[in-house]
């Protein structure tokens, strides 16, 4: 599988529960939401725009994928959205490279990330931003059950670890 091949079996609407444990305050908290996956072409106003944001050649974009969710944390009533734009560029294969990141909900935000894709079809995707080190792995359990891990690290310590699985609704695309 490729980069394009995983993105593409991510496509369409899932279920996703998470667990958090915050160890450096010894809580853990939970979330719920629905997902949408959805590729972009490489010309799509979103994948420029998101490319123009990193100072990076557009034409060096592979594809682009919008991540839209809503959902709830723990018991805080008020539901919960955002959007990201991923756009992945390879660094001389199509298993590894950069992901640009923007997202415009709930906040603006810009970040890259380092891609891999192993043997195994794990995608994992590690950025450091502002003394934060976050790796997250996301893998197919099976085409409608995905599952995710990731580690939030500060300076010499775990600060975060989250656990979540994601449920296709309405079945794999055939």
């Amino acid at each position: 599988m490729d980069i394009k091949e995983f993105f593409d079996q991510s496509c369409g609407k899932w279920f996703s529960q998470r667990t958090n444990q915050h160890l450096t305050y010894a809580q853990s908290d939970w979330g719920k939401s629905d997902v949408w996956i959805d590729l972009l072409a490489p010309d799509d106003p979103a994948v420029l725009q998101t490319c123009e944001q990193h100072q990076r050649d557009a034409s060096a974009a592979l594809f682009g994928v919008s991540v839209k969710w809503e959902g709830f944390v723990g018991k805080n009533p008020n539901k919960q959205t955002g959007m990201t734009v991923l756009v992945p560029i390879a660094d001389g294969s199509d298993a590894q490279g950069m992901m640009l990141r923007y997202s415009t909900k709930p906040q603006s935000m810009l970040a890259i990330a380092h891609y891999t894709l192993d043997a195994d079809d794990v995608l994992t995707l590690s950025t450091t931003q502002d003394n934060f080190e976050t790796q997250e792995r996301i893998w197919f359990a099976s085409p409608n059950l995905r599952l995710r891990t990731s580690l939030l690290k500060r300076p010499n310590q775990v600060d975060t670890t989250s656990f979540c699985s994601e449920i296709r609704a309405g079945g794999a695309k055939k």
